[in-house]
């Protein structure tokens, strides 16, 4: 998905001053696995995200949806979330 979409959704928030980190992730079924929530939930922790007005956006496939809720989820309570499936 970063292949195809990265670019614009990087110069998209860029021109609308949004403060963002992509994290592009191993979405198939193979890496679906908690090492990679954990990644998930530690780049949440390293960007500063305040779970109560920042929201997560995922953008992918049912693994990276799958994946970015529970780390969401996991990482603090209510945090936003906002899906964006590709498939």
């Amino acid at each position: 998905v970063y292949d195809l979409h990265g670019e614009k959704v990087e110069k998209f928030f860029k021109f609308h001053e949004v403060e963002h980190e992509i994290l592009a992730l191993p979405t198939n079924e193979a890496h679906k696995d908690f090492d990679l929530v954990f990644q998930v939930a530690d780049a949440l922790e390293r960007f500063g995200i305040n779970r109560r007005k920042e929201p997560i956006i995922a953008i992918g496939g049912g693994v990276c949806l799958d994946v970015a809720g529970l780390a969401a989820n996991l990482f603090r309570r209510n945090t936003p979330l906002i899906k964006v499936p590709t498939t």
